[in-house]
């Protein structure tokens, strides 16, 4: 993800409609291509991706396929941007052509502006790219989307995590995780991992990021559950706190099983703390606030036993295309180099895009958006995923527990 935990990321959180069962799709592709783009894609997903792409690098020497990155290369947000290009185009490296075709990767500088994003998504438009990826940055991505939908050219985000950009659109996707999925795969955790259903939430006040969460795993437990009288009770407190006995005392007369924790690292440490330091044997769950650093150092040894939503660990690949992208990155950097999150999907959004064009049989926009919208399985570098309706690629999520003073996977869970 950009930069942080995701509560340091600009991003407004709101819940996605269920991507369950079959995952409804947006728009319905005509009948003919939806059962064609089935079978190829349904095909491919029974061979290894790597298999996949070994097929797909055969070249006939015809014209080139346009890839393109619309990216910030110049401006303030150049060197936030860098890691997102180099994941590109060291998959660019290793599968270098498609539908027998290579593969040529065009760029577009925004300029790190809005007005200037404008501008060269317009000009990248009329160079008839078969997809483009990016951009970095939120707005950023925003501020050309509309010159590539008219233009019925597929947009796959790499980064961002505002909803806006997939929302309302055919053509827009995304590879990186929607931040509210981080409720849904708590609640699925405890209640099919650890059969809890008797849980209760612990948010901050007027924390909008936090809410949001607490309302996504509410949902998803209850519809778990489904049971027409459970409901998920929400506990709050005041950011910064260091008393938590009126909290405490109320989730004991609910009598719950378990807490999931929204806020910040350090207050749900202190929260922790006191709960087991009153005797208190709940299981605790919260979100990638809890994956770091700072709440091993502020929870002490009350951190033992906790759970918390993780994110990409890329020593501990996950997937086959995992483990390809890890020793590809360093043999590139170095054999003691480690990527990050956004290399890796830089590198997942470019495999995407092959897959979709080849299953497609074209680089025409509708081809691939069609493919895109009917990607039923994939294998990436940070998970496997579905596409949902809205366009979001939706992953298994590892979840981490602290053991012996050390985040350790747990399990992974599907968000959906």
């Amino acid at each position: 993800m950009q930069n942080g935990t995701v509560r340091e990321k600009l991003n407004t959180a709101v819940r996605k409609p269920s991507a369950k069962a079959a995952f409804g799709r947006r728009k319905a592709a005509p009948l003919l291509l939806a059962l064609l783009l089935t079978l190829m894609l349904g095909l491919s997903g029974c061979a290894s991706v790597q298999a996949f792409l070994d097929d797909v690098q055969k070249t006939d020497g015809q014209e080139t396929v346009k890839v393109a990155l619309f990216q910030p290369l110049s401006g303030e947000q150049k060197e936030a941007a860098a890691p997102e290009i180099r994941g590109v185009e060291l998959a660019h490296k290793l599968y270098p052509a498609v539908l027998g075709m290579p593969v040529e990767l065009v760029y577009a500088d925004n300029r790190s502006s809005l007005t200037h994003g404008r501008e060269a998504a317009e000009t990248l438009a009329k160079k008839d790219p078969a997809v483009v990826l990016g951009s970095y940055g939120n707005t950023l991505s925003l501020s050309g989307l509309d010159a590539f939908i008219a233009e019925k050219i597929p947009v796959i985000n790499l980064t961002g995590t505002n909803p806006l950009l997939t929302a309302g659109s055919i053509f827009s996707f995304r590879v990186s995780r929607e931040d509210t999925d981080q409720g849904s795969a708590a609640a699925r955790f405890l209640k099919e991992n650890l059969q809890i259903s008797n849980a209760a939430v612990l948010t901050a006040t007027g924390d909008d990021f936090g809410m949001a969460l607490g309302r996504t795993f509410s949902e998803t437990l209850e519809d778990l559950v489904d049971l027409d009288d459970h409901e998920v009770q929400t506990v709050t407190y005041m950011k910064g706190s260091s008393d938590y006995s009126l909290q405490i005392a109320v989730l004991k007369s609910c009598k719950v099983d378990a807490v999931f924790l929204t806020g910040t690292a350090e207050d749900a440490a202190a929260f922790i703390k006191q709960a087991k330091a009153a005797g208190l044997s709940w299981t605790f769950i919260g979100s990638d606030e809890l994956n770091t650093e700072a709440f091993l150092t502020a929870a002490e040894s009350a951190a033992e036993g906790v759970y918390a939503i993780g994110s990409y660990d890329p020593l501990n690949p996950i997937t086959e295309l995992g483990t390809t992208f890890l020793n590809a990155y360093r043999e590139e950097y170095g054999a003691d180099a480690v990527p990050t999150e956004a290399e890796a999907l830089g590198f997942e959004a470019y495999v995407l895009s092959l897959k979709a064009i080849e299953a497609g049989g074209s680089v025409e926009g509708d081809s691939i958006k069609a493919a895109l919208m009917l990607m039923e399985t994939f294998e990436g570098v940070t998970g496997n995923g579905v596409m949902d309706e809205e366009g979001d690629l939706l992953k298994t999520i590892p979840i981490r527990q602290v053991t012996g003073g050390q985040l350790i996977t747990a399990a992974t869970v599907d968000p959906y």
